[in-house]
């Protein structure tokens, strides 16, 4: 279920039912979506990074505190961009994006898919 998301956007989510990973090796982060599309953002906790969308580039800052890995972007022309709270807990991960899109997704195990919920 998707809460205060425009409809169009809970339907795209809810369809491609998109796979997230997350790694953090020392500093380094990297998340990777597959789905319909697959997106890899390398970024570094306590620094800047950049992140590319197709021609579109941000300007990213990474930390992780707990179990809240929060990203916060600036556009290229150093407005704010979209930022991102990732709440991970034993049941799932919670994302919070700036656009108030509130995305729940359910682990089932280590081997199967993410179920959106």
């Amino acid at each position: 279920m998707a809460t205060s998301a425009p409809e169009d956007v809970a339907k795209e989510i809810s369809e491609d039912r998109p796979i997230i990973e997350f790694s953090v090796d020392g500093d380094k982060v990297k998340l990777e979506t597959k789905g319909k599309r697959t997106h890899v953002s390398n970024l570094v906790l306590n620094g800047e990074s950049e992140e590319t969308f197709g021609s579109y580039t941000t300007k990213n800052f990474t930390t992780l505190e707990g179990n809240v890995l929060t990203i916060k972007s600036k556009r290229p022309d150093g407005s704010s961009g979209r930022n991102r709270i990732f709440t991970f807990s034993d049941s799932g991960i919670e994302l919070v994006t700036k656009e108030y899109i509130y995305v729940a997704f359910q682990v089932q195990s280590e081997t199967d898919d993410i179920t959106t919920i």
